[in-house]
C-alpha cells in the first residue's frame, strides 16, 4: 500500500484547495500535491484530517478502499490513491485532482440551470448508486454512505458526474461515516429497513435510495426536503399528484417512510416528469 511520506513543514508549503462556501467540507483540510511519475509531473489532492479521535475510523475506510480498488471498477468515484503521513503519523489520503468541476450542489441549487439539465444530473448520479449494487466482489458490502449533493462534482472536461468524499463510504462492515441526510433523522429512526448502529443508520440500499429521493424532492421542491415531517412530505407528493406526475414515480417516493416495504426507484420514471412545470414551493 503506497503512503506518500511528509514533514508538517512541507504541508505548509502546499497550496490549499479552494472550496465555495456553500460546498460542506468539516473533516479535513484539502491541498494540492505536485510530484513527478517518470518525466510527467501530476497534481492530486491531499485530504489531511483534523486531529480528533475519528482519525483512525477514517484511516481505516481508505485502507479498505484502496485494499478493494481492484474491485471497484467505477470510473465515476473519485477513489483514494495513497495514504498520506505527516512526520510518521498516518494523517489523510491523497486522491485525483480534477481541476476543471464544479460541485453539484451549486448546479442543482442554482435556479438558473434548467430543470431537465437538473434531471439529468440526478440521473448520472443513480447510475453511480445502481453501479455499486453490481461489484460482486463487494456485493451488499459498499456503499456510497453520505448521500447529498455536495458529494458529487461535474467534471466539465470529461462531461461526467464524479462522487467524491468517498471516505464516508461503508465497505466491509467499515466504520460508518456521520451522513447529511441520514445521522439526526428522527423520522427513520425505529424503522426496521433502516437499522442504527453506534447512532447512525448502517448504510445500505434503503438509505442510498432515501438520500438520493431527498436529493430529486429538492430539486423539485426548491427546499429542503429532508428537514420535512413526515405528514409535509405527504402533502408534497399530493401536490405532485396535482401536477400530474405519475402514480409509479410517486409510488417510489411513498415507500420511504413506510416499514417492511423496501424502498425503490425506476430511473427511468425520471422521463416521467413534465420539465416545462414548476414543481417549487411557494
Amino acid at each position: 500500500m503506497n503512503i506518500i511520506e511528509l514533514r508538517k513543514r512541507d504541508l505548509l508549503k502546499l497550496d490549499t484547495l479552494k472550496i465555495h462556501n456553500k460546498v460542506l467540507n468539516t473533516e479535513g483540510k484539502l491541498y494540492i500535491y505536485s510530484y513527478k511519475n517518470k518525466w510527467i509531473r501530476k497534481n492530486e489532492v491531499l485530504k489531511i484530517y483534523f486531529m480528533n479521535n475519528l482519525i483512525d475510523k477514517k484511516i481505516d475506510v481508505v485502507k479498505n478502499l484502496l485494499l478493494n480498488k481492484k474491485h471497484i471498477n467505477v470510473q465515476e468515484l473519485v477513489l483514494p490513491t495513497s495514504l498520506v503521513s505527516i512526520d510518521s503519523n498516518l494523517s489523510g489520503f491523497s486522491m485525483p485532482y480534477i481541476s476543471n468541476n464544479i460541485n453539484l450542489v451549486l448546479l442543482l441549487k442554482n435556479n438558473n440551470v434548467m430543470l431537465s439539465k437538473k434531471i439529468e444530473f440526478l440521473k448520472s448520479i443513480y447510475k453511480i448508486i445502481e453501479k455499486l449494487d453490481k461489484i460482486k466482489k463487494l456485493d451488499n458490502n459498499f456503499f456510497l454512505g453520505d448521500i447529498h449533493e455536495s458529494n458529487f462534482i461535474f467534471d466539465t472536461k470529461k462531461q461526467i458526474i464524479r462522487a467524491v468524499d468517498i471516505d464516508s463510504s461503508y465497505i466491509n462492515n467499515s466504520y460508518i461515516s456521520p451522513a447529511k441526510y441520514l445521522t439526526v433523522n428522527k423520522k427513520i429512526i425505529n424503522m426496521n429497513k433502516y437499522p442504527f448502529k453506534d447512532n447512525n443508520p448502517i448504510p445500505n440500499t434503503n438509505t442510498s435510495i432515501l438520500c438520493f429521493i431527498y436529493m430529486l424532492l429538492n430539486v423539485l421542491s426548491n427546499d429542503n426536503s429532508y428537514y420535512w415531517s413526515i405528514d409535509e412530505y405527504y402533502n408534497y407528493l399530493n401536490y405532485l399528484r396535482d401536477k400530474n406526475c405519475s402514480y409509479e414515480l410517486l409510488d417510489n417516493l411513498s415507500k420511504i417512510y413506510i416499514d417492511g416495504i423496501d424502498n425503490e426507484f425506476n430511473i427511468n420514471l425520471l422521463d416521467t416528469i413534465d420539465v416545462k412545470k414548476s414543481y417549487k414551493l411557494k
